[in-house]
Protein backbone atom coordinates (compact mmCIF):
# COMPACT_ATOMS: atom_id res chain seq x y z
CA UNK A 1 0.00 0.00 0.00
CA UNK A 2 1.12 3.45 -0.59
CA UNK A 3 -0.75 6.30 1.69
CA UNK A 4 -1.16 10.14 -0.09
CA UNK A 5 1.90 12.36 -0.75
CA UNK A 6 3.97 9.38 0.31
CA UNK A 7 6.77 8.34 -1.29
CA UNK A 8 8.88 4.95 -1.54
CA UNK A 9 11.95 4.71 -2.96
CA UNK A 10 14.57 4.55 -4.75
CA UNK A 11 15.56 0.65 -5.35
CA UNK A 12 16.92 -1.39 -7.73
CA UNK A 13 16.89 -5.29 -8.31
CA UNK A 14 20.06 -6.84 -8.84
CA UNK A 15 18.38 -9.69 -10.45
CA UNK A 16 15.02 -9.31 -10.18
CA UNK A 17 12.21 -8.19 -12.67
CA UNK A 18 9.35 -6.47 -11.21
CA UNK A 19 5.81 -5.76 -12.81
CA UNK A 20 3.65 -3.45 -11.22
CA UNK A 21 -0.19 -2.36 -11.36
CA UNK A 22 -2.13 0.07 -9.31
CA UNK A 23 -5.47 -2.22 -7.85
CA UNK A 24 -7.00 0.61 -6.09
CA UNK A 25 -6.54 4.22 -5.87
CA UNK A 26 -3.92 6.36 -8.05
CA UNK A 27 0.20 5.91 -8.04
CA UNK A 28 2.68 7.46 -9.99
CA UNK A 29 5.78 5.19 -10.83
CA UNK A 30 9.52 6.73 -11.77
CA UNK A 31 11.77 4.78 -13.23
CA UNK A 32 15.65 5.84 -13.88
CA UNK A 33 17.37 3.96 -15.98
CA UNK A 34 21.49 3.21 -15.01
CA UNK A 35 22.52 0.00 -17.25
CA UNK A 36 26.04 1.40 -18.96
CA UNK A 37 24.37 -0.79 -22.33
CA UNK A 38 20.80 0.62 -22.18
CA UNK A 39 19.32 2.30 -25.26
CA UNK A 40 17.51 4.06 -22.17
CA UNK A 41 20.61 5.19 -20.07
CA UNK A 42 20.11 8.35 -17.92
CA UNK A 43 16.20 8.20 -18.98
CA UNK A 44 13.75 8.90 -16.59
CA UNK A 45 10.27 8.11 -16.95
CA UNK A 46 6.87 8.65 -14.66
CA UNK A 47 3.42 6.49 -15.56
CA UNK A 48 0.33 7.25 -13.84
CA UNK A 49 -1.51 4.07 -12.89
CA UNK A 50 -4.99 3.64 -11.70
CA UNK A 51 -8.07 1.80 -12.68
CA UNK A 52 -9.03 4.23 -14.98
CA UNK A 53 -5.67 4.05 -16.60
CA UNK A 54 -4.63 0.81 -15.98
CA UNK A 55 -1.41 -0.60 -17.51
CA UNK A 56 1.24 -3.28 -16.50
CA UNK A 57 4.62 -1.51 -16.27
CA UNK A 58 7.37 -3.85 -16.30
CA UNK A 59 10.79 -3.19 -14.48
CA UNK A 60 14.10 -4.89 -15.32
CA UNK A 61 17.40 -5.52 -13.00
CA UNK A 62 19.34 -2.41 -12.08
CA UNK A 63 16.96 0.02 -12.92
CA UNK A 64 16.01 2.38 -10.04
CA UNK A 65 12.27 2.88 -9.18
CA UNK A 66 9.89 4.42 -6.81
CA UNK A 67 6.65 5.22 -6.17
CA UNK A 68 4.32 7.90 -5.30
CA UNK A 69 0.57 7.74 -3.43
CA UNK A 70 -1.41 10.11 -5.58
CA UNK A 71 -5.08 9.58 -5.03
CA UNK A 72 -6.59 11.22 -1.27
CA UNK A 73 -7.10 7.30 -0.17
CA UNK A 74 -4.47 4.91 0.48
CA UNK A 75 -3.38 3.15 -3.14
CA UNK A 76 -2.65 -0.86 -3.38
CA UNK A 77 -0.07 -1.68 -5.50
CA UNK A 78 0.31 -5.14 -6.87
CA UNK A 79 4.02 -6.10 -7.87
CA UNK A 80 4.89 -9.36 -9.16
CA UNK A 81 8.06 -10.55 -9.67
CA UNK A 82 10.24 -13.47 -11.98
CA UNK A 83 11.83 -14.17 -8.69
CA UNK A 84 11.39 -14.86 -4.89
CA UNK A 85 11.59 -11.76 -3.10
CA UNK A 86 15.62 -11.39 -1.88
CA UNK A 87 16.36 -8.41 0.41
CA UNK A 88 20.05 -9.35 -0.03
CA UNK A 89 19.84 -8.43 -3.99
CA UNK A 90 17.70 -4.93 -3.39
CA UNK A 91 19.92 -1.69 -3.11
CA UNK A 92 18.00 1.50 -1.87
CA UNK A 93 18.54 5.28 -2.27
CA UNK A 94 16.49 7.73 -0.47
CA UNK A 95 13.87 8.94 -2.43
CA UNK A 96 15.80 12.63 -2.60
CA UNK A 97 19.06 11.38 -2.88
CA UNK A 98 20.91 13.99 -5.31
CA UNK A 99 22.89 11.45 -7.70
CA UNK A 100 19.06 10.69 -9.37
CA UNK A 101 17.73 14.83 -10.65
CA UNK A 102 14.07 13.97 -10.24
CA UNK A 103 11.52 16.05 -8.07
CA UNK A 104 9.01 13.97 -6.10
Amino acid sequence: TVLHDKVKGWHRHKKLTSNFAAVFGKIKLVVYDTRSDSKTKGKIEQFFLSQENYKLITVPPLVWSGIKGISKETSIVAICTNLPYNESEIERKSPFDKTIEYDW
